[in-house]
């Protein structure tokens, strides 16, 4: 009888140690992501190790049926850059903080941008490409100076007879789980309230 009981804890303890070990070579990888997008179509990609993942658009049969509306629905997936009143500068604070954090633990393999920024109203442009130019000016240099970055391109040009902005991006970028759920814990507030900034 205790020959078998030695015989289950040994089996068991090697469980938990061949468990311990699995984790530890999981959180050893690199999770990563692949954003691309152009005015508004946008495919998300999580890449873990060798698997990729697609996250957006979800896969068909992770899709919810939705029922036909007689009304015309707003384009999906679109994101217009023309609001009014998004606080730029409290953008810039929380996103250098939330980098700086990442500093040594961010890989960033592929950073591209391209904006045509157009709202039909010329003022408007004017003052939002201003306002983009600044942004950029600030997190570029950031970028660059904190992170190896060895494919980056980012640019912004108004146009003043479009009505829409129009934009491509490609990143594709990776880090250890454990790190970013840490530094996301530690910036919470301040993303959430960007989050709700952004989702109104």
């Amino acid at each position: 009888m205790l020959r078998v009981l030695m015989i289950l804890l040994c089996v068991l303890l090697g469980v938990v140690v061949l468990l311990g070990v699995l984790l530890l070579a999981l959180l050893c990888m690199r999770a990563g992501v692949e954003l691309v997008g152009v005015s508004g179509e946008v495919t998300l990609d999580a890449i873990y190790g060798p698997l990729r993942i697609p996250l957006w658009p979800r896969p068909r049969h992770l899709k919810r049926k939705e029922k036909k509306k007689p009304e015309e629905a707003p384009p999906k997936g679109k994101f217009s850059l023309a609001k009014s009143g998004l606080p730029f500068g409290k953008i810039a604070d929380v996103a250098l903080d939330f980098l700086g954090d990442l500093t040594g633990s961010l890989r960033i393999s592929k950073l591209r941008v391209r904006l045509i920024i157009a709202t039909g109203d010329a003022a408007k442009t004017g003052i939002l490409f201003g306002q983009t130019a600044a942004l950029c000016g600030i997190l570029v240099p950031f970028l660059e100076n904190t992170f190896d970055l060895r494919d980056i391109h980012v640019r912004a040009d108004p146009d003043f007879d479009k009505e829409k902005t129009e934009w491509a991006a490609e990143l594709v970028c990776s880090i250890r789980p454990v790190t970013l759920i840490k530094i996301a814990f530690r910036h919470r507030k301040p993303l959430l309230e960007l989050y709700n900034i952004f989702k109104k």
